[in-house]
């Protein structure tokens, strides 16, 4: 058990690199692309490899971000309810501390 992770890792890289080994001559095959605005034509073509390197990133991003989200939600209503508590928390300390003068 001590080994796990690392041959865990080592078979799941083993497993991409023959995937991309086998698969090489679909990667490289090249895809083209047209966007017609009836005033202007765009033509231009990317590999399959570039589309789903940009896929991945592109993911991964989103990804980040849907995870960060409810964080950063909980985090400002925390902030509130500091700037509350510390807002109503002089009041009542100097109303205690005149009243028992």
């Amino acid at each position: 058990m001590k080994h796990f992770k690392l041959i865990t890792i080592l078979f799941l890289l083993v497993h991409v690199s023959i995937f991309l080994w086998k698969n090489m001559a679909t990667l490289k095959t090249s895809l083209p692309f047209r966007w017609n605005l009836y005033f202007l034509e765009f033509h231009w073509e990317h590999h399959v490899y570039s589309l789903m390197a940009f896929s991945l990133v592109v993911g991964l991003i989103l990804g980040i971000l849907a995870m960060f989200w409810p964080y950063q939600k909980v985090k400002a209503t925390l902030k509130k309810e500091r700037e509350a508590k510390s807002q109503s928390s002089p009041d009542v300390d100097s109303s205690s501390s005149s009243s028992t003068q």
